[in-house]
C-alpha cells in the first residue's frame, strides 16, 4: 500500500481551481487536502480521513471540483491502509462516476482495483486496472499481470 500513497502524493501535488467557489472555501479545502495528505504520509490514517472527511463535507464533488475529488480518493486511500476496503472502493466509485478530471478518475480505477483485490473481486479488480492501464496508469499492467493472467 506504500506504492498506492506514494502514487497519492504524486499526483495530489498537483492542484486546480474552481472558480465558482469562493476564495475562503478553497483555501480551507486547500488546507485540509494538505494537512490530510501529510497525515497520510505519516500512517496517521485516522487524522488524515478526518482532515479530508472536512473537505468532503464542505463542497459537493462535481465534475471539474479537482480538490474534492482528492479528497475523496485520499480518504479512500487511507481507508484502504486501515482494513476498510469497501469504504474505499465506495469513495473511488464517486470519483469515478462525478469526476471529469482524466487523471484522478484514472488513479481511482487503479485504486479501486487495489480494493477489489484485497476483498477478493479479481474480476472487478481486473477490469479497473485495465481502464486505468488505458488512461494512462502503466502500474496497472504489472497487477493485471500479477493477478489477471
Amino acid at each position: 500500500m506504500k506504492k498506492i500513497i506514494i502514487l497519492f502524493l504524486i499526483l495530489a501535488a498537483c492542484k486546480d481551481s474552481d472558480n465558482s467557489r469562493t476564495e475562503n472555501n478553497m483555501d480551507f479545502d486547500l488546507s485540509n487536502t494538505k494537512k490530510g495528505t501529510e497525515h497520510l504520509q505519516s500512517g496517521n490514517n485516522e487524522l488524515a480521513i478526518e482532515h479530508f472527511n472536512k473537505v468532503i463535507n464542505n463542497t459537493e464533488l462535481n465534475s471539474t471540483n479537482f480538490i474534492i475529488a482528492e479528497a475523496y480518493i485520499g480518504r479512500a486511500t487511507a481507508k484502504g491502509e486501515l482494513g476498510d476496503f469497501r469504504g474505499a472502493i465506495s469513495d473511488l466509485t464517486k470519483v469515478i462516476d462525478k469526476s471529469n478530471v482524466k487523471h484522478l478518475k484514472a488513479q481511482a480505477y487503479f485504486l479501486r482495483g487495489v480494493g477489489y483485490s484485497n476483498i477478493n473481486d479479481t474480476d472487478s479488480a481486473c477490469n479497473d486496472w485495465s481502464k486505468a492501464g488505458e488512461m494512462g496508469i502503466s502500474k496497472a499492467y504489472e497487477y493485471i499481470r500479477e493477478d489477471c493472467i
